[in-house]
């Protein structure tokens, strides 16, 4: 009986499908590693009395840290203004005397500590806008919501209600949160090699049968029409599934085990520059789960039009040809779009604003789940949908699902039909 574990078998052995698997794996691997070895540790820095809930104490004394260390710096460069004086001979622990007698060593001591608290300063003000923001966007949608108008209407009731859960605002006392995002909004080139293997894999598991002149035994029966291609598919299903999550993951693995890894997960998104705008209620560990979700959602939506592009074909070289030009060339343009208008960079508040080619591609193509997926959760990005608000990342969901089932059922009826000989 024909059985799903032979489709595993045949991509499994082509050498090919394991040369891609590896080599995404790999870029994974370097790239995580890569990332996290940027992150800082400074072991001779106490951060105890700094890190955790943001209170009016912890910022005033993390205020005055960040001058002492600042007023440090500048008198070891020697790069005190004259209008600065004053100012920096009232939080500096040495002098310029104490300058000349140090060593190159001694002197950098100051530059480091100057780089991670400059950091945890810059995080300080992100925690503290973002508390800002969001009473200001409370205070002004009530007023908007006394519109006659009924989208404006529901969409500031909306905004009122999600800006208005509790976010607990801490400091972290490293640069770990900063390097995780870094992974996460460069381009990840695990996304290129997954792209080629999942063409490859589609490509190579509806054509063996062409290749090896097996189709018509196969098609000689409706049940073996049917379980060939629900097997078939389901297969190519798992191995986007797998290459989704483990691209995610791998790029997690270098920072457990280190200091504040799981206060950093378990912060609320706010937390994170990148996330200051944001309204939704979410833990760090929740939206990897979502970006792994989202991933998935995207590698399945290109393996089910690839499915349907290949059952056209009795050759791999056209439709291997046409996926590559499709998404790995559709990926490359949309990337370079996105660097362009340097989404990654300021507020993060322009993109509620975006509107044409940029909104077009995160909710019709699967190329923003897999280049920027983070950036559905950093704003509130209503839609109206017949006088309802309805966020960009729903509609882009509800559209990725919904190519799925329609490409894979319009694949199913051309591999049964196309290259079917009469009477069989």
């Amino acid at each position: 009986r024909y059985c799903m574990k032979y489709e595993f078998l045949k991509l499994m052995k082509n050498k090919i499908v394991l040369l891609c698997i590896l080599f995404s794996f790999g870029i994974s691997i370097y790239t995580g590693f890569k990332t996290a070895g940027n992150y800082d540790e400074n072991k001779d820095i106490d951060y105890k009395t700094y890190t955790g809930e943001v209170t009016r104490q912890r910022s005033d004394d993390i205020e005055n840290e960040y001058k002492v260390v600042m007023s440090n710096y500048a008198i070891s460069k020697n790069k005190v203004s004259a209008y600065e004086k004053d100012e920096v001979s009232k939080y500096a622990t040495i002098t310029e005397e104490d300058v000349e007698s140090m060593s190159n060593n001694e002197k950098q001591k100051y530059s480091d500590e100057m780089y991670v608290w400059s950091i945890i300063y810059g995080n300080l003000e992100n925690r503290i806008k973002s508390k800002e923001f969001r009473e200001n966007v409370k205070k002004n949608s009530m007023l908007l919501a006394e519109s006659g108008d009924i989208y404006t209407k529901s969409v500031n009731e909306l905004a009122y209600k999600k800006y208005s859960k509790k976010v607990k605002y801490e400091v972290f006392g490293s640069t770990l949160e900063t390097n995780l995002m870094n992974g996460w909004t460069y381009i990840n080139y695990s996304d290129y090699i997954n792209i080629v293997c999942v063409i490859i894999v589609v490509c190579l598991i509806f054509l063996m049968e062409h290749s090896r002149n097996t189709y018509s035994m196969i098609f000689s029966s409706y049940n073996g029409r049917l379980k060939t291609y629900i097997n078939k598919s389901i297969v190519i299903t798992i191995i986007s599934i797998l290459l989704a999550v483990l691209t995610t993951i791998i790029g997690i693995i270098p920072y457990m085990g280190k200091r504040g890894f799981m206060q950093v997960m378990n912060a609320d998104i706010q937390n994170f520059s990148e996330f200051i705008y944001s309204p939704y209620s979410l833990k760090l560990y929740q939206v990897i789960l979502i970006m792994i979700a989202l991933r998935i959602i995207a590698y399945v939506s290109i393996a089910a039009v690839l499915t349907f592009i290949t059952t056209f074909f009795k050759k791999s070289i056209v439709p291997f040809s046409v996926g590559t030009l499709l998404f790995c060339g559709g990926f490359a343009m949309y990337s370079k779009f996105v660097d362009k208008m340097n989404l990654m960079e300021g507020s993060g508040r322009g993109i509620s604003d975006l509107t044409g080619k940029y909104k077009l591609y995160r909710m019709y193509t699967p190329f923003g789940f897999l280049r920027n997926g983070i950036k559905y959760f950093s704003t509130y990005e209503p839609n109206n949908i017949i006088n309802k608000p309805v966020m960009t990342v729903t509609i882009a969901v509800c559209i990725h699902i919904m190519y799925i089932v329609v490409f894979f059922v319009a694949g199913y009826l051309v591999y049964r039909f196309r290259f079917r000989k009469k009477g069989v």
